[in-house]
C-alpha cells in the first residue's frame, strides 16, 4: 500500500553559491563539499544511484551513519548533505540554510506498507492496513514542511 512519494533536496548554506536556486542538478550538487550518509546505508545508495543516473560521482567529504552528526557538520560547517524531505521535520532550526529541490533528474521514490498475502491476514496487520488507507501522507508531510 502506498503511502508517499519521497523526493530528495539539498541542504546548504546560503553563502553556497547555490543559496537562491529554485532547484540544482544532480551533477551540479556533486560539486559541493558535501557530508552524507556512509554508503551501506540505504539513503545513501538511492543518492550514488541518483549520481549514477545523472552521470555524476559524488566525493563525501564526510561519512557518518548517524542524523544528527549529519544536521550538525552542516548547520555548523561549511558543508551541504542531501537527504529526503521528509528528514527536514526532523531539523528544527535552519538558520542560514537552504533547502533546494533536485532535478535533473527529478526522482521520486514511493514509501508504502508491505503485508504478506495470506489468508487470514493477522488480526494486527488487517487494522494497521485499514488505518493507513484513510491517511493522505503526501499532504501531510508536505503541510508541514512548508509550516518550518
Amino acid at each position: 500500500m502506498p503511502l508517499y512519494r519521497e523526493r530528495y533536496v539539498l541542504v546548504t548554506h546560503e553563502s553556497s553559491g547555490f543559496g537562491g536556486a529554485q532547484s540544482i542538478s544532480w551533477a551540479k550538487a556533486a560539486t559541493l563539499p558535501l557530508c552524507l550518509l556512509i554508503p551501506s546505508m540505504q539513503n545513501r545508495r538511492i543518492i550514488d544511484m541518483q549520481f549514477q543516473v545523472a552521470g555524476a560521482k559524488a566525493d563525501a567529504v564526510i561519512e557518518t551513519n548517524s542524523l544528527l552528526t549529519l544536521w550538525s557538520h552542516v548547520r555548523f560547517g561549511p558543508w551541504s548533505t542531501i537527504v529526503p524531505q521528509t528528514f527536514l521535520l526532523l531539523l528544527a532550526k535552519r538558520d542560514r540554510l537552504r533547502i533546494i529541490p533536485l532535478v535533473e533528474p527529478e526522482s521520486f521514490h514511493t514509501l508504502g506498507l508491505v503485508a504478506s498475502a495470506r489468508e487470514p491476514i493477522a488480526p494486527l496487520s488487517g487494522a494497521f492496513l485499514k488505518f493507513a488507507e484513510g491517511l493522505d501522507m503526501s499532504s501531510d508531510i508536505e503541510r508541514r514542511i512548508a509550516q518550518i
